[in-house]
């Protein structure tokens, strides 16, 4: 019910001239009235008065802005609603639409949602002439008014179904407008100036609970702004957030979100590490919260302390890449074309193992307008409508976004161990089941079964879903994904256990299935190196898209199939075609798609000279690179770093891993890092005194490496070490040795 003065405070201007219509829309309204509203007809038409009439009806006058006027002096209302003809609501509309004043600033105008319009009014119904029928469309909006209770946005764009204002606000416009005539659809001339007022003012607003229909025509919404404004209230994107534990990767992660988010919402479910300190120091809104071994659950709590029209939803362990002002500009769109636009899908670039591999993407919906998405599923959680209501599709409607990337990095070996993500998936597959279908339950376990290397009850899941889809309906797409995933899982397994025959048994199923022939492709290369078939197997893989999304969702790519194109041709006896492809992405890319010592061994093979590798590092994870670099041979390390160094890079990482490399060396390469890291500001790392220093060496070596540091550098740490054994130790080694590199040292008194 309405409410304000008088028990009622609407005054409804229907603008008319059908009286059947009239009569529908009447029948409709009668419910949605307090006993204080009242409801006047202007007709523009020549329709007579009837004496059932609950309205009072009045001919539109040439002045229908001074008309208007009139109206509202003479009849003591707080707000006026004007409606368009055929428009009727549903419902508790009327009392959800008016009572969003209380939120809203002064001159302020609301506007109802609809199936019967476009822009960011429009509701995606799939039927809208099953929504006439009236027992339906009452269902339907008792249904509505419960997901959209209380949800307000600000818009820059309406139709001309309906609006609602303050009155006071009303007749301070009618002043400043004065005196107009107006002839044919005059309500359509009155609703634009209103627009038009409030849009530069307080605001066009959407209260989304209020839900009306149309007998008459279908309407397109019109832009009174260039884009969505944002506000501190009524922001443009929220970035949402939940966390527990991530301030090794919450900084960095927040930090990728500036300009492209105007609100960041941090859901922490328990964190007892800085995480909450990291989070408030960015601005954050930070929520403290629990945790039920739910991710949709966590999520959609997370969502509750958004504002923004659109969420970006992001894990710590990702960061946005893009343009920023690309991204607000598509987003600030004031006339949202909704049947592709009510989620984004973007791209996430997935990096696996140690950080040097090409990353394997995927799609994602991450985008989605926030009055219209909710979250499910206790793992590997989805976006879906919030209003599960008849007539509309429970999956929003998406269009791709190409002005947004992720990088996923949960994947890396590291950060897996950390966290064991791996057990904590598998637990949350099994709940999966009391949250989603049991199809898409089994088929998030098969996928964290296959993750964790739990191959054969991945096998047994995936087989599962075959024998219980039902390939006789008609919905086919919807369960494409399912499908492919299973029978993915099924060939990636028998080949993993090196079962090839097998493998391609079922790998001729999955083909009759799919539509994007990308993946089988890529299982039959697999298979045909397993058999030996080199020739075969690099055809197929050299055949592959540079980049395809399968029907599973995942993307194909060429060069996802690097090291088994250089193992075929190595197979082949082509070990120099092999090192300049690994070569090339590693130059290019900074991508690495076999082990370090790997490549060195194939480099050596065809005689190429290790200096390639020093071109490529500048492109590469380093610290990644490095730590590799730490798992060769000594002698092999210090050969690539030499290059490297060599080519201009002095990096504090380099010369860390040089000290470190240099102790399994001569003296003479000690000796020469040693004076690389003393140039740099690192004595503290030297190689000779680090040796020196440690007790655990022969005492030999460590007199004669604590003289060279300081016979070459001075080192009083040197000296002091130097000194200290010789008092223990006076063997004729190592006094020839101190009287070559630091005679100083053998004072008379010695």
């Amino acid at each position: 019910m309405t409410t304000g003065v008088d028990g009622g405070s609407s005054l409804v201007v229907i603008f008319s001239n059908d009286r059947s219509q009239l009569k529908q829309v009447m029948n409709e309204l009668r419910g949605s009235l307090s006993p204080g509203d009242e409801v006047v007809v202007v007709n523009s038409g020549g329709l007579d008065a009837a004496q059932e009439d609950t309205f009072v009806l009045i001919p539109q006058a040439k002045d229908l802005l001074g008309q208007l006027k009139d109206l509202v002096v003479d009849r003591s209302k707080e707000f006026v609603v004007l409606m368009a003809p055929g428009v009727a609501g549903y419902g508790t509309w009327l009392s959800e639409l008016v009572g969003a004043f209380d939120c809203l600033p002064e001159n302020s105008v609301v506007i109802p949602r609809s199936a019967f319009c476009t822009g960011p009014q429009m509701v995606p119904i799939s039927d809208a002439s099953a929504a006439l029928s009236k027992g339906r469309r009452h269902r339907f909006a008792r249904s509505w008014a419960e997901a959209y209770h209380g949800y307000v946005t600000l818009e820059a764009s309406a139709s001309n179904l309906c609006l609602a204002l303050r009155t006071e606000n009303l007749l301070n416009e009618l002043e400043v407008i004065g005196n107009d005539s107006f002839e044919g659809e005059a309500f359509e001339v009155v609703f634009g100036r209103l627009f038009a007022w409030a849009s530069g003012l307080g605001g066009i607003y959407i209260s989304h609970a209020s839900l009306v229909n149309s007998r008459s025509e279908f309407m397109s919404a019109k832009p009174y702004l260039d884009a969505i404004p944002s506000s501190e209230v009524y922001p443009l994107v929220s970035g949402c957030l939940i966390v527990k534990n991530e301030e090794q990767y919450l900084g960095e992660c927040l930090k990728s979100l500036a300009g492209f988010v105007d609100e960041i919402v941090v859901y922490d479910t328990g964190s007892d590490d800085s995480t909450i300190e990291i989070a408030e120091s960015f601005g954050a809104k930070v929520v403290r919260g629990y945790w039920d071994d739910d991710f949709g659950a966590a999520r959609n709590r997370s969502l509750a302390h958004c504002r923004g029209r659109w969420i970006l939803w992001i894990d710590a362990d990702e960061r946005t890449l893009g343009d920023s002002l690309k991204v607000r500009g598509k987003l600030a769109d004031p006339v949202l074309n909704y049947f592709n636009s009510e989620c984004r899908q973007i791209r996430i670039r997935n990096h696996f193992g140690n950080g040097l591999a090409h990353s394997m993407s995927h799609v994602a919906l991450r985008i989605f307008l926030r009055t219209e998405g909710s979250f499910y599923g206790a793992l590997h959680e989805r976006v879906r409508r919030r209003a599960k209501v008849d007539l509309i599709p429970e999956d929003l409607l998406a269009s791709s976004f190409s002005e947004l990337t992720i990088d996923h990095l949960g994947y890396l070996n590291e950060l897996m161990v950390k966290k064991t993500k791996t057990e904590r998936n598998t637990g949350l597959a099994e709940k999966n089941f009391d949250v989603v279908s049991d199809l898409e339950a089994l088929m998030q376990q098969a996928r964290t079964y296959m993750f964790v290397g739990e191959i054969q009850k991945a096998r047994e899941a995936a087989l599962d879903i075959l024998e219980k889809i039902d390939f006789s309906g008609n919905n086919e797409d919807d369960k494409r994904w399912i499908v492919a995933t299973a029978y993915s899982v099924v060939v990636d397994s028998l080949i993993l256990e090196k079962n090839p025959e097998l493998a391609e048994e079922w790998l001729e199923k999955f083909e009759e299935r799919s539509n994007f022939m990308s993946r089988p492709m890529s299982f039959r290369a697999r298979i045909r190196l397993l058999q030996r078939r080199y020739s075969e197997a690099l055809a197929l893989f050299q055949a592959l898209p540079d980049s395809e999304i399968s029907d599973d969702g995942l993307e194909i790519a060429f060069d996802h199939y690097v090291p088994e194109m250089a193992e075929c041709l190595v197979s082949l006896g082509r070990q120099a075609e092999a090192v300049e492809l690994l070569l090339g992405y590693l130059e290019r890319d900074g991508v690495l798609e076999v082990h370090l010592g790997r490549l060195v061994e194939l480099m050596n093979q065809a005689s190429i000279p290790l200096s390639r590798l020093a071109k490529a590092v500048a492109n590469m994870n380093q610290e990644m690179f490095y730590a590799q670099l730490l798992q060769l041979g000594p002698e092999v390390a210090d050969s690539i770093l030499e290059q490297i160094y060599v080519v201009g890079d002095s990096s504090t990482v380099l010369l860390a891993t040089a000290s470190k490399v240099a102790l399994g060396l001569g003296l003479e390469r000690m000796l020469e890092w040693g004076a690389r890291l003393r140039i740099a500001g690192y004595a503290q790392f030297c190689p000779l005194l680090a040796r020196a220093n440690d007790e655990s060496v022969d005492e030999v070596d460590r007199g004669v490496c604590a003289a060279i540091a300081y016979g070459a550098f001075s080192d009083l740490r040197a000296r002091e070490i130097c000194m200290s054994v010789l008092d223990k130790n006076k063997s004729k080694d190592l006094v020839e040795a101190v009287s070559v590199y630091a005679p100083s040292l053998l004072a008379p008194s010695v």
